[in-house]
């Protein structure tokens, strides 16, 4: 009967990798007609999502084998992993890449990292039923609690049916109404009192979780259930993946000129001109996006929302900025300049 059992089992195997191959066989490689930028991007997400799994077992992997080879010694890891994509920053060249396909992407990433640490939140939900009663926890988690039921009606309704007792269950309700409104205020744009208002106000909860935990017998249940969460709170944030910015240099020329002619009220502005313009150690300009034509209103647009994603969400999400074409340092300067000016 075993022998039966494992014969059909890998006639599963084979059936599903014969169909998988034929499949691939069946399919283009190359497909003929070009995918709208945003399907490319949730292709990518796609694909990058199997990181999420990948990640927390190699910080586990190598936690252990430095407690193997320094056992008497306790080695904090740090982040060494990061992801970063272009899809849907490369703009060079590519005419449907425009700042609010960009400001969409950093949406769709953001998203994923969001739906990833709620997918997290749950599975370890239904773990940590630790009980007080059993071993205590953290009397600052249980005053984080009170305080936050008083403060947001709809954070006691969602932890009441759960046992007094059960203080982890309860904190993990909080963490998972805070992230649901971080998303849905993320996707809706509006202000949201519950929401987290940084990855460091996220990262802040997850520690104090660790740290009762730490203190009250649950090493093994921190290296097994919120380590790993925690390595995946370090390494995708809530940003999942950095976005680089790529732009050709003859476009931040273009710019700039404009800029240098609306604000000398010349009409034939020369790289003398502009050089001595750059120069001044001024307060940048206030610039009239209207007042310039669409090329230069849509790349000037494009600093203006990386200045708004790094107020708003930090460096994380922030890849490099690519300056294709590169000719002299005039270029990377311009770059700097219309930088400075939009983070005015």
């Amino acid at each position: 009967l075993l022998l039966n059992t494992e014969g059909a089992n890998q006639q599963t195997v084979e059936a599903e990798m014969l169909a998988n191959l034929t499949v691939l066989w069946q399919s283009d490689m190359v497909r003929p007609d070009r995918p709208p930028v945003m399907s490319e991007v949730s292709r990518g997400v796609y694909f990058a999502s199997t990181l999420w799994n990948v990640v927390p077992k190699t910080y586990r992997e190598l936690r252990q084998a430095l407690a193997i080879a320094y056992p008497h010694h306790h080695l904090e890891v740090p982040r060494f992993l990061s992801f970063g994509s272009w899809i849907g920053g490369d703009r060079d060249g590519h005419p449907f890449v425009t700042a609010d396909i960009t400001r969409r992407t950093f949406a769709r990433l953001r998203r994923a990292a969001l739906e990833g640490h709620l997918s997290e939140c749950r599975s370890i939900h239904n773990q940590i039923v630790m009980s007080d009663q059993q071993v205590p926890s953290q009397q600052a988690l249980r005053n984080q609690l009170e305080r936050l039921c008083r403060q947001w009606p709809e954070l006691a309704e969602r932890i009441g049916p759960v046992s007094q007792a059960e203080t982890y269950r309860r904190y993990i309700r909080m963490v998972e109404l805070r992230l649901q409104r971080t998303l849905a205020a993320t996707q809706s744009g509006k202000s949201d009192d519950i929401a987290y208002r940084s990855l460091a106000e996220f990262r802040s909860d997850l520690e104090s979780l660790r740290e009762s935990m730490l203190e009250n017998r649950g090493q093994r249940v921190v290296e097994q259930y919120l380590q790993p969460w925690i390595d995946l709170v370090e390494t995708f944030g809530f940003h999942f993946a950095a976005l680089d910015i790529r732009q050709n240099s003859k476009n931040h020329r273009r710019c700039l000129r404009e800029v240098v002619a609306l604000q000398t009220r010349e009409s034939d502005v020369g790289d003398e001109a502009i050089a001595a313009f750059m120069a001044q150690d001024n307060k940048p300009p206030t610039i009239d996006l209207e007042s310039l034509s669409d090329e230069a209103r849509e790349t000037f647009s494009t600093f203006l929302l990386i200045a708004d994603e790094h107020a708003t969400w930090g460096q994380q999400p922030l890849g490099g900025y690519i300056i294709s074409m590169t000719h002299s340092a005039a270029d990377v300067l311009a770059v700097l300049w219309l930088w400075k000016t939009a983070w005015v």
